[in-house]
């Protein structure tokens, strides 16, 4: 099956119909369908063919892990449950109280976390496990792009690119 992904507009994969103009953050398959993170909605598109809007504003990067759908937005990562209780990490956790740039899950359920300001922060079972900024060798806080590579996670700064290397976890 093909996925076409546009940056400007929205087609459900999986059955026909018009598009929506929507200029499109980020797209993620996940167990539900397909999570896309756009400038005015999070949509996902169920593997059944029917579209759901889980949240109505802009975010920047959205996931699906464990209970649910973590979602970056402007103003910090929230939790969607699948029973639709919203929670806002950023209370509990100040830096993801942040502008959130990328989400990404390692294949050891970690969420990985890249911020516009407050660097990049490591998540998993309801715990902030790492937050690693400027101030523990990070050549920027403001993180542009992330990518996971087995143990290796790369973030593309404003000032460079940086290799993390994780060992256990």
């Amino acid at each position: 099956n093909r996925l076409v992904v546009s940056s400007t507009l929205y087609q459900n994969p999986f059955k026909q119909g018009a598009t929506l103009p929507l200029s499109l953050k980020s797209a993620c398959v996940g167990k539900s369908g397909v999570l896309y993170a756009t400038h005015n909605y999070t949509w996902l598109c169920k593997w059944s063919g029917q579209d759901t809007i889980l949240d109505y504003q802009r975010s920047t990067s959205a996931v699906e892990k464990d209970s649910g759908f973590y979602i970056g937005t402007l103003n910090g990562l929230k939790h969607l449950s699948y029973d639709g209780k919203t929670v806002n990490l950023g209370h509990a956790f100040p830096v993801l109280g942040s502008r959130i740039v990328n989400l990404a899950t390692s294949d050891k359920g970690i969420l990985w976390i890249t911020t516009k300001g407050s660097g990049v922060a490591a998540y998993a079972e309801d715990k902030l496990l790492f937050h690693i900024t400027e101030a523990n060798g990070l050549t920027s806080d403001n993180c542009t792009s992330l990518y996971l590579d087995s143990t290796t996670i790369w973030v593309g700064t404003d000032k460079g690119l940086n290799r993390i290397e994780v060992s256990a976890t």
